[in-house]
């Protein structure tokens, strides 16, 4: 559900409960509010953008239990009962939770979501030495109760949290259904202004959950049988989700519609749910409690975020996805563990281990189809390699780059070069190690690079009229939801859907390059239409490259909501013509250039719907110069004096011809202009005074008018 209330990410004790489930540091109203601001921000270089990207992150399991417990003692908890956890946690967020076949609904099957985020113990610790990513530490405390115990817990042992995801599992619950069996740290926001918001202290950054309800254990502590989920429950809220009830307050008869756990796909809840108290579940059956009964949905009571037990829970959504994968990409903390040294094994511990480090970064267009890419590779493993097999992926088509004669040794760093025809249109490009000193690489964690870039060398003549009738520019953009050129009003405009798609990056419409290099000044007419949704505003940036260049710069930007446009609450739909908004800029500054495009960039930050239309580029810079219908034109300033301007429209690029006819019916001056479409003429000094006529003649236009040139 998705509705905005004050934020206290804190789970309140609830009398009739089973257990209290989980507890989440206090958050003010003013960080709750600052948190979904910069998450709005964010969420546009999330989800969909890497939506093929599986993220990797290191976790430390820090086993706090009492003196003399042996290992697979007591609190002391084996191996394979953490690796169980670890295993059931990659369930959960890959979508393989083996309940979830028949404890997903049908009407919630749609939205179940592969979250693609990958949960590995730590291969290297803080000091770069080899390590199980298990620590045992001999707690001073027989129990540690949430909260007045969570710094004394997290003094006992820590690794840096900006390169592991620390887990402490420890005493917490002690068979008492009022205590917290788990808990977690909410996430910072780097967003200009809000520095601080989430958890400001590195050391206390972390999960924790009770022992006994860490991985698969038949009635813990009497209270449930515990199948791991306590954990995915805390690294949900680590990673930015809120309890799906939105918690608010139980004793509002207003919270299914003011709490909030702003994700549109899980239905309104007034209050959690489990095997007893306010909102019971019949084994885990399907509908069940309907708190909210205004949105049609019974309360999705499986989802991991709930207090339902274990047993019943078994999905996220695609809401939840692009929430918590916002919140890895963008947030201190949470993306710096997409790169931690803790997901590589230390140099020289496995035989062979060839590390593909990175990728040169390839430009989003380009206009020649040859173009290089540079691979940094590195020899972590403790043979040296002489030879070693890559595979290059273009599109599909899969070739071969082999190297041989080398000597790496352990460390060593290696510069590949490899050169690449593309084709036109979009190339995906991925990058992996096959083999080393012909046999297998024994880490496949960093054998693969992925990149793309789009070949476009279309051509056009300038001045140019586009309406996207006919011809498509390419749409870009790192996600799914790019430009769609669709008929309006017996019409063709392009248009991104913001409205329904709240997680996408920023999507490109590139032109065709062009050349100014004759002109002496220019200027670019478009026009958009958007409403205003009232909510964190999209953004809309004309940006510029020349000489075929592969780096664009802003030309111009604009808050959308700052323009004065129309409101509209509702998915916005241009119906006419004041729905349109038409924008000049002057790009006299590029006169002389060659190879220039123009890159329109649409950016939604949760908005509405963006539509663009008729992008028009004149040898004008003057901003009130007239846009006429096809097949007409006009003069100005009339009467004239020492010159005039003859603006012309046509509907293709022709030649035509220039008469200027006296009272008398003498032509006092006729010139032929080649290739003109949309151009304006400027007749200097001209030859003759009085009451003249101006006839312009082509394949789409024989009009004539008058004028009065004065000396």
């Amino acid at each position: 559900m998705a509705r905005v209330i004050a934020f206290f990410l804190v789970i309140a004790s609830f009398t009739a409960m089973a257990q209290y489930r989980c507890g989440v540091e206090h958050q003010s109203q003013e960080r709750r509010t600052f948190f979904e601001a910069w998450l709005k921000t964010k969420q546009i270089h999330s989800g969909a953008r890497s939506a093929a990207t599986i993220y990797t992150v290191p976790v430390v399991v820090h086993i706090v239990h009492e003196a003399g417990e042996a290992v697979g003692e007591g609190h002391n908890l084996h191996v394979d009962r953490i690796q169980d956890q670890l295993d059931r946690l990659n369930e959960d967020f890959r979508k393989n939770n083996p309940r979830a076949i028949l404890g997903v609904p049908e009407v919630f099957k749609p939205i179940e979501a592969d979250i693609q985020v990958e949960f590995i113990l730590a291969r290297q610790d803080p000091e770069g030495n080899p390590t199980s990513g298990i620590t045992r530490t001999v707690g001073s405390r027989d129990r540690y109760i949430f909260p007045i115990h969570n710094t004394a817990l997290k003094s006992e042992v820590y690794w840096p949290s900006e390169d592991y995801l620390n887990i402490w599992v420890a005493e917490t619950n002690g068979d008492d259904p009022g205590l917290a069996i788990g808990w977690a740290t909410f996430p910072v926001t780097n967003l200009d202004g809000l520095q601080g918001q989430g958890e400001d202290q590195p050391e206390l950054d972390g999960v924790v959950v009770d022992t006994d309800f860490f991985g698969t254990n038949p009635n813990a502590d009497g209270l449930f049988d515990s199948y791991g989920q306590t954990l995915t429950h805390e690294i949900g809220h680590f990673l930015g989700l809120i309890h799906i009830w939105g918690d608010g307050n139980p004793n509002d008869e207003t919270n299914c519609e003011t709490a909030s756990d702003f994700c549109d796909d899980t239905p309104a809840a007034f209050y959690h749910h489990g095997n007893a108290g306010n909102a019971p579940v019949t084994n885990c059956t399907y509908p069940g409690p309907d708190t909210c009964t205004e949105d049609g949905f019974a309360d999705m009571f499986m989802n991991f975020m709930d207090y339902t037990d274990d047993e019943c829970l078994v999905m996220f959504t695609e809401d939840q996805k692009s929430r918590m994968r916002t919140v890895l990409e963008n947030s201190p903390r949470r993306n710096s563990l997409l790169t931690s040294p803790g997901l590589q094994y230390p140099i020289g511990v496995l035989d062979r281990d060839l590390s593909l480090v990175s990728v040169s970064q390839l430009p989003l267009v380009v206009c020649e189809n040859e173009l290089t890419a540079t691979i940094q590779l590195q020899n972590f493993g403790i043979e040296t390699i002489s030879s070693f097999e890559l595979e290059m992926v273009q599109n599909a088509i899969a070739t071969s780059i082999t190297a041989d004669g080398l000597s790496l040794t352990t460390g060593q760093e290696y510069t590949l070069t490899i050169p690449i025809d593309l084709l036109d249109g979009y190339t995906d490009l991925n990058w992996s190690v096959i083999s080393i000193n012909g046999q297998t690489d024994e880490n496949n964690l960093n054998d693969q690079l992925v990149s793309n870039v789009t070949l476009y060398r279309e051509e056009s003549p300038a001045p140019f009229r586009e309406g996207f009738d006919e011809i498509i520019w390419p749409a870009v953009s790192e996600g799914t939801n790019d430009w769609q050129a669709i008929p309006l009003n017996e019409n063709t405009v392009n248009y991104v859907n913001g409205f329904a798609n709240a997680t996408t990056t920023e999507s490109w419409l590139i032109s065709p390059s062009f050349s100014l290099e004759n002109f002496t000044e220019a200027g670019l007419f478009f026009d958009i239409s958007y409403g205003v949704r009232g909510t964190s505003p999209d953004l809309f940036e004309v940006k510029v490259a020349t000489e075929c260049a592969d780096v664009f710069s802003t030309l111009w930007q604009a808050d959308l909501n700052a323009m004065g446009l129309p409101n509209s609450v509702l998915q916005w739909v241009p119906t006419d013509e004041e729905d349109w908004f038409t924008q000049f800029l002057d790009l006299t500054n590029y006169v002389g250039s060659e190879g220039i495009r123009l890159a329109f960039v649409f950016t939604n930050n949760g908005g509405n719907d963006f539509y663009l239309d008729n992008i028009e580029l004149t040898n004008n810079s003057d901003p009130n110069q007239p846009r006429l219908r096809d097949g007409s034109f006009i003069v100005y300033p009339n009467p004239a004096n020492d010159f005039f301007n003859i603006t012309v429209s046509l509907p293709t690029t022709q030649d035509i011809q220039m008469e200027l006819i006296n009272a008398e019916g003498q032509i006092a001056q006729k010139t032929i202009y080649r290739d003109m479409l949309n151009q304006t003429i400027r007749i200097e000094r001209p030859n003759s005074y009085g009451l003249h006529f101006i006839r312009i003649r082509g394949e789409d236009i024989n009009q004539i008018q008058r004028i009065l040139i004065g000396r």
